[in-house]
């Protein structure tokens, strides 16, 4: 028995569903694989259909229910030349070796030609990984990247030209000018101490009376003259509590007044002149001694406003103590607010 017949009895056995189809299929490939050893011939049948019974379909093909009619069959064989199978075995020394048919002339190579080189089989990574046929499209993030270059060159060029001005030399900026010593803030007070400020900040008279920072009697000599702001640092350290004030006025003859009602009303009090070594001109210094306290207090014109400076000590008198207080005091304050 010849392969074809055995491809044949294959075939019946399959449509009789004598045999799986998983097994039809290894049971070929191992019978074309043994006939691609020598000359190949194909038998082509063709089967023809019978009156009484419809064509099988190709759903039924494996089924057994359905049996195809295969009394009547032509036979046709066509030698295939051993390249046909390409992805049979290597052929062994004993092939036989026969004459294939020769194609139409239409489909023969010229003259002095080969036959085409047949291309090697694909695998699944290269099927799935085919680049596509179209033209490649390139990235258009360098493009973009450009754009934003040249719009940032652009603006930057635009700026330049409009904020230059029409001097080309660079433009310095020129800082505000300092403070003079006619104008007065918070800062110019300074801390005698090493300690933190107890209180500190910008009053007005009422605000001051309202806070107990100055008395009533104050308070009517100052509201007397053209005073804008009181400055007010206050210090508390043990016994001893200094208090600043920096006065500003609209004039001179401000500052002048409230110098003269400061030593106006420290004389109501029973305050008396004192000395100091090292004392700056037109610093007038006065004090008060009493039992469990006593008060050391200088006051001087500035530029439109005044100065007063007041030690405090509660307890027992050290009137060394007051003194080396004060003096440091009255050193620091005229470095930073000069007396006219």
């Amino acid at each position: 028995m010849g392969w074809q017949d055995e491809l044949q009895s294959l075939d019946e056995q399959l449509s009789a569903g004598q045999i799986r189809a998983e097994e039809y299929r290894k049971r070929r490939d191992e019978l074309l694989a043994a006939a691609s050893s020598g000359a190949v011939s194909l038998r082509r049948v063709q089967r023809q259909k019978s009156p009484s019974v419809a064509k099988p379909s190709i759903a039924n093909a494996f089924n057994g229910d359905t049996k195809p009619d295969t009394s009547k069959t032509a036979d046709v064989t066509q030698q295939v030349p051993p390249v046909a199978w390409t992805t049979a075995r290597p052929a062994g020394p004993a092939q036989q070796q026969q004459h294939p048919q020769q194609p139409p002339a239409a489909m023969q190579p010229p003259q002095g030609q080969g036959p085409p080189p047949m291309s090697a089989p694909m695998i699944g990574s290269e099927v799935f990984g085919t680049p596509p046929t179209g033209p490649t499209k390139k990235s258009r993030v360098p493009k973009f990247v450009i754009a934003v270059v040249v719009l940032a060159l652009v603006a930057a060029g635009t700026w330049w030209f409009a904020f230059r001005g029409n001097n080309d030399s660079p433009q310095i900026a020129v800082p505000p000018p300092a403070a003079t010593s006619s104008e007065l803030s918070i800062d110019k007070i300074p801390n005698p101490t090493d300690s933190p400020l107890s209180t500190s900040g910008v009053l007005t008279v009422d605000q001051a009376q309202t806070n107990n920072i100055i008395r009533p009697d104050e308070a009517a000599y100052l509201s007397a003259t053209d005073l804008q702001k009181i400055y007010f640092r206050n210090i508390v350290i043990g016994n001893l509590s200094y208090q600043l004030f920096a006065f500003q006025t609209q004039t001179d003859t401000g500052g002048a007044r409230i110098v003269s009602g400061a030593l106006e009303r420290g004389k109501r009090a029973s305050m008396v002149p004192a000395s100091m070594e090292g004392l700056p001109p037109k610093v007038t210094l006065t004090k008060i001694l009493n039992d469990g306290a006593a008060i050391y207090e200088a006051v001087y014109p500035i530029e439109r406003g005044a100065v007063r400076l007041v030690v405090l000590q509660v307890g027992p008198n050290n009137e060394r103590q007051l003194v080396s207080s004060m003096k440091r005091m009255v050193d620091m304050t005229t470095m930073s607010i000069k007396p006219k």
